[in-house]
């Protein structure tokens, strides 16, 4: 069995002047709410083994304070192409995962995550609960039926935790 973990970035402010999208900061409750996130997992005892994140400012400090949160440092790399990253290239990334790794967390973008997540939980008996919208530190969990991540697909996914932001 394999674990998606897919977060959105958590609220984050507009970009200094003169500075890219790629910038933004985490608002003061993006903050609180990434490490109210990580106490819940840890509590929860659901930390993913490693982490990607998308090497935008947000995301990297949604990561940084979900794992403060959580008390519990956490193998994690920040990836370039998670920042334009479409549902199939994060699928395909996934495939080429080393196998070690049971649980991987997602940390990106929108509509990128909504999309993949929706398109994930189609199946499921909660897809209605992801319908509508992703906000900013939305996390869905899901398992897979799987013994290696080369044979993720959509149909074998299995809709088992979703995290809203003010939950």
């Amino acid at each position: 069995m394999k674990k998606l973990f897919l977060l959105r970035h958590a609220r984050a402010g507009s970009a200094p002047s003169g500075k890219s999208d790629l910038d933004r900061p985490l608002t003061e409750e993006g903050e609180k709410a990434a490490h109210h996130l990580g106490k819940k997992l840890a509590h929860k005892d659901l930390l993913p083994d490693m982490a990607l994140f998308s090497t935008a400012r947000r995301a990297e400090f949604t990561w940084t304070n979900l794992v403060q949160g959580a008390k519990t440092p956490l193998p994690a790399e920040g990836s370039d192409w998670l920042y334009h990253a479409t549902p199939h290239d994060i699928i395909t990334h996934l495939r080429h995962l080393p196998d070690t790794f049971d649980s991987i967390m997602i940390i990106g973008h929108n509509p990128t995550l909504h999309s993949l997540a929706h398109d994930l939980a189609k199946s499921s008996d909660h897809a209605s609960k992801l319908a509508g919208s992703f906000p900013p530190g939305t996390l869905a969990i899901f398992r897979f039926s799987i013994s290696s991540w080369q044979e993720i697909s959509k149909d074998r996914a299995s809709l088992e935790h979703i995290f809203f932001p003010e939950e």
